[in-house]
């Protein structure tokens, strides 16, 4: 997964075509089973405000590298800039489950996503927080419609290899979202120990699942 920014002159059009029509279809840095999962996913981040945003996200088994399964050259080539760094996420719980997280992360057009950075020290309580933050998404999912979010599904991810102090976690909600956490939400969350570092809501422009990598 990466953020990527673009001139705010930028023909955003242009960039997202090429993105699923030429980046996409030839990604990948090393051989693989052809079963394999490899799903490529590109996101609007919302609000567009200052220069315009995207995230990009592939599922896979294997892990990436900073050169994002080779699509970093071709990104940049369109004008597209790191915002951050490429990372790995680990996931661990889908809620309901995973085919259907899966199947609502990639099915339709204008799905919206939420993604939720969180911190937890590495003093307090990791299955206690970890326990919350499921209890959290699941009934985040079986609450369905708010008054500004209508949340599919839900996954946790961990990353084990944090070297700030702290376990990281990346939420990501699946759905109609306008907004993020509901102090519902954020409280128990809160109450065990996790910090929100970040929030962020991205309408899908498209994604490809299978291809080829290149020889």
């Amino acid at each position: 997964m990466c953020r990527l920014e673009l001139d705010p002159a930028a023909d955003t059009e242009r960039f997202e075509h090429a993105v699923l029509e030429e980046v996409f279809p030839v990604a990948g840095d090393r051989p693989r089973h052809a079963d394999w999962l490899f799903a490529r996913s590109l996101y609007r981040t919302w609000p567009r405000t200052g220069a315009p945003a995207y995230l990009c996200a592939v599922d896979s088994i294997i892990s990436t590298g900073v050169e994002f399964h080779g699509m970093r050259g071709p990104l940049t080539a369109l004008g597209a800039r790191f915002a951050r760094p490429p990372r790995s996420w680990p996931p661990y719980v889908s809620v309901p489950d995973d085919k259907t997280a899966s199947e609502e992360e990639r099915g339709g057009h204008h799905t919206g996503l939420l993604t939720v950075l969180l911190r937890l020290p590495y003093e307090r309580d990791q299955e206690e927080f970890e326990r919350a933050l499921t209890e959290a998404m699941t009934a985040a999912v079986e609450t369905g419609a708010t008054r500004v979010n209508t949340i599919k599904s839900a996954r946790w991810l961990r990353d084990d290899d944090s070297s700030l102090g702290a376990v990281e976690y990346l939420c990501k909600a699946t759905g109609f979202i306008m907004d993020g956490f509901s102090p519902g939400t954020r409280e128990p969350l809160e109450k065990a120990g996790g910090e929100i570092v970040g929030s962020e809501t991205h309408e899908r422009i498209g994604w490809l699942d299978g291809g080829t990598f290149p020889p």
